[in-house]
C-alpha cells in the first residue's frame, strides 16, 4: 500500500466512524461532544489518536506557543477538525490548510456535524498531496505564497532614527517597519492562523528589528478623575507611539476603526494600524488610522 492509498484507507475509516456517530445524535451537539465520540470509535476501529494536540509555530528557528490545538491527530499523519456550526466557512479552511502546513501533514477532515446529512458537512483538504494524486486535485485547497520553514526568510534591518528626525517622520518611519514585518511573516504563514500567532510572531521581528513592544497592554478608562478598569487591551503597541490591532476576519467593519481610533485617544497615541492577515495580499488589509497628526 503506497502512501496515497493509506491516507485514503486512513479518511475514509474516519467518516464512516462520523457518519455513524451523525446518525446516532444528529445535530445540536456541541463539538466537545461529537470528538469525544469519535476518538472513543477511532480506537475501537484499532486507530491511534492524539486529542486536543498542542501545535506550536516554529518561526525562524524559534518556537513559539500561540494556543494552537489539532482537534484530533489520527495515526499521526490526518488532522480532524470538528466544528458545530450553522455553516462551514472559508476561514476554517485556511485555518485547517495552515495546521497542515506547520504539523507537517498532508490530509485533513473539516466535519460539520450541524448538518441534516453529515456529507454535506464534510471538506477534505489537502497540502501537497502525493503527484499521482493530480486527477484529483481539484479537491485540494493550495496556497502557493506560504512558504515554510520561515526562518529561510531574511529580516530586514532597515529601521533606523536620526536626531534630526521631527515627531512625523519618525512615526512613519516606524509604522513603515512595522507593515514591512507584517508582509515578512504574512508571505511566509499566509491566511488562516489564528490572531495569536500573528501577534507572537510580529512580537519576534518587531522586536528584532529594534523596536520596544508591548504586547496585551491595558488601558483604562478615565472618568471624572477615576481610572476605571473597563477590560481594554492593546494588541502591539510599538515603541510606546504606535498601536497595532491584528485581525484575522473575513473583512474590516466600521467598528473596527472605530475601535482603533477610541484605543489612540484613551492611549494619548497619534497612529495606529490595523492588519487584517486573512487576506490574499497584505496590503489590501491595512489601515492607517491617525488622531491630531502633526
Amino acid at each position: 500500500m503506497n502512501e496515497e492509498e493509506r491516507l485514503n484507507k486512513i479518511t475514509e475509516t474516519i467518516i464512516g466512524v462520523a457518519i455513524d456517530i451523525h446518525r446516532a445524535f444528529g445535530s445540536g451537539l456541541l463539538e466537545s461532544a461529537y470528538e469525544a465520540c469519535m476518538v472513543y470509535d477511532l480506537i475501537q476501529a484499532g486507530m491511534t489518536v492524539e486529542q486536543q494536540k498542542p501545535l506550536p509555530v516554529v518561526y525562524r528557528g524559534v518556537t513559539l506557543e500561540c494556543g494552537y490545538r489539532l482537534d484530533l491527530l489520527i495515526e499521526n499523519e490526518v488532522i480532524v477538525e470538528i466544528k458545530a456550526v450553522e455553516k462551514l466557512l472559508p476561514i476554517h479552511n485556511a485555518q485547517l490548510l495552515s495546521y497542515l502546513k506547520l504539523a507537517g501533514c498532508k490530509v485533513g477532515l473539516l466535519m460539520n456535524f450541524n448538518v441534516e446529512m453529515l456529507k454535506d458537512g464534510i471538506q477534505r483538504v489537502v497540502n501537497h498531496f502525493p503527484e499521482s494524486s493530480a486527477a484529483s486535485a481539484s479537491s485540494a485547497v493550495t496556497n502557493p505564497k506560504a512558504k515554510l520553514p520561515v526562518e529561510r526568510l531574511s529580516l530586514k534591518k532597515s529601521y533606523s532614527f536620526t536626531a534630526e528626525m521631527d515627531q512625523e517622520e519618525r512615526l512613519n518611519k516606524i509604522t513603515e517597519t512595522i507593515i514591512g514585518v507584517a508582509i515578512d511573516i504574512h508571505k511566509a504563514l499566509g491566511s488562516g492562523l489564528l490572531e495569536s500567532a500573528y501577534e507572537a510572531c510580529m512580537v519576534y521581528d518587531i522586536t528584532q528589528a529594534g523596536l520596544s513592544v508591548e504586547q496585551q497592554i491595558p488601558i483604562p478608562v478615565k472618568y471624572r478623575e477615576v481610572k476605571i478598569e473597563c477590560g481594554y487591551r492593546l494588541d502591539l503597541l510599538v515603541d510606546k507611539e504606535v498601536i497595532v490591532e491584528i485581525k484575522s476576519i473575513e473583512k474590516f467593519l466600521p467598528i473596527h476603526k472605530a475601535r482603533l481610533m477610541s484605543h489612540l485617544k484613551l492611549a494619548g497615541c497619534k497612529v495606529g494600524l490595523l492588519i487584517n492577515f486573512n487576506v490574499e495580499i497584505l496590503k489590501d488589509g491595512i489601515q492607517r488610522v491617525v488622531v491630531n497628526f502633526p
